[in-house]
């Protein structure tokens, strides 16, 4: 481990490095990235799977709802100020936040579209066509520009 000025003594930094590359039978098949510190790997995640999993178009992913958990102290706290609280969207069914309650689950809005939620950049390769598509999150100033 490099030791900075800024690093305590004998403690370890913890980041979440963004961006991403996915690779897909050896060739790029998608680039994220997203500024929102400790909610950057759950964002992200969300929109891959989005993508990846659920078929959605880049754009279509970077807009649907998400969630992020606060299971964790912040980066640079040791101490955790949010245990076990989940901040949603309040475009995810409230039904789903009420059964969450009701499991016992710390549930939080963050109103429609928050910025907290972080606001990626997606860049998708079709596997069968190779047409590169991008997107911008609105949630924060972005764009996607092609050439």
């Amino acid at each position: 481990m490099i030791q900075t000025s800024f690093d305590p003594p004998g403690k370890r930094p913890r980041n979440t490095n963004s961006p991403l590359l996915v690779m897909k039978d050896g060739e790029p098949f998608m680039g994220l990235s997203t500024p929102g510190g400790d909610q950057q790997m759950q964002c992200l995640l969300q929109v891959f799977l989005n993508v990846a999993v659920w078929g959605m178009s880049p754009e279509q992913a970077v807009d649907q709802p998400r969630f992020g958990s606060y299971n964790f102290p912040a980066t640079g706290s040791e101490v955790n100020l949010n245990p076990a609280v989940l901040y949603m969207e309040d475009r995810i069914p409230a039904e789903t936040a009420e059964t969450l309650r009701a499991m016992g689950h710390d549930v939080r809005s963050w109103g429609l579209w928050n910025w907290r939620a972080g606001a990626p950049t997606v860049t998708w390769r079709d596997p069968e066509t190779g047409v590169m598509t991008a997107a911008g999150d609105v949630r924060r100033e972005t764009a996607s520009l092609g050439f």
